[in-house]
């Protein structure tokens, strides 16, 4: 039996940890407990049910692991699990942000590495103004790896180091440079929509470490996000248009729960490649910059 060091097999990566597949909201917004990271079961359709059990399975059994769903403990409301809370640090994710007494609502841009650290900074968008870096004030890094989309935290409320940046333009997933000086705030993507709210009625986990190394035994190697007729393992071609994905999906839901396998899909391909920008990137970028 192969065994995956954190979903990975001998440099091929096969699932990202701690991170699920249908976690898209962008593509598909659906009740995510942030006291866990699971889905809240009880506030789901029995068909969206049926289509996250199946599509789980199958994603498994490509994966090369049991089709045998693992239980997930019921979380109850403000109190994180063990582990922490699910922070999510996404593209698009909105946000609030308190310094020197004035609160600010943004959302997400984009991640930046910091130069000669291990380390990225979150660029938040906060309209009208420049768009805010911002970093843990712990020292702890965001993520070990700047294409995750969640975090792991104590508190609903982060402590943070920001600065403004001088200018709207800044290039997709370029390095930074941390100023001398930066300001001290406070940082939210859990439950924005509560907020105002009072902090203490969200319980606090304990002091946050490093995610153990997982070692799981599994049938195969396949890489299964190569495959360009992906979308036949998880859905029956339609006898009109045998060729279309789309034609096969029996609903809505069917549908955007493959777009979400398909994006997760391509976040497990680039997850262990270097982050930086391309050339056809940065080429596009300043092109764009230019025109405005």
């Amino acid at each position: 039996m192969p065994i995956a060091y954190n979903g990975n097999v001998d440099g091929v990566q096969l699932w990202i940890p701690d991170h699920h597949w249908w976690d898209s909201p962008s593509i598909w917004r659906l009740p995510k407990r942030p006291e866990d990271g699971e889905l809240d079961w009880s506030r789901l359709f029995q068909h969206q049910r049926d289509i996250i059990r199946r599509f789980t399975a199958t994603l498994r059994s490509l994966c090369g692991l049991s089709t045998t769903l693992p239980p997930v403990p019921f979380q109850p409301f403000g109190k994180p699990s063990p582990k922490g809370w699910v922070m999510p640090i996404g593209t698009d994710t909105n946000g609030i942000l308190t310094c020197n007494n004035r609160t600010y609502h943004g959302s997400i841009r984009s991640h930046h590495p910091i130069t000669d650290t291990s380390t990225f900074a979150l660029l938040v968008d906060i309209p009208p103004c420049e768009p805010w870096f911002i970093v843990r004030a712990d020292g702890y890094g965001w993520h070990t790896n700047p294409r995750a989309c969640n975090t792991r935290v104590a508190s609903i409320w982060v402590d943070v180091l920001v600065w403004r940046h001088t200018s709207q333009f800044v290039l997709p997933m370029s390095e930074i440079t941390m100023p001398p000086e930066v300001s001290k705030a406070s940082f939210r993507t859990i439950y924005p929509d509560r907020y105002p709210d009072d902090s203490q009625l969200y319980g606090t986990a304990p002091l946050i470490s490093l995610p153990p190394d997982e070692r799981i035994e599994v049938t195969s190697v396949p890489t299964w996000w190569q495959d360009r007729l992906l979308w036949q393992q998880f859905l029956t071609p339609a006898a009109s248009d045998p060729d279309s994905y789309r034609a096969a999906t029996k609903s809505i839901d069917e549908r955007l729960a493959y777009e979400c396998l398909t994006h997760y899909a391509h976040l497990v391909r680039d997850w262990t490649s270097p982050y930086a920008p391309s050339p056809r990137m940065i080429e596009h970028s300043h092109r764009r910059q230019d025109n405005r």
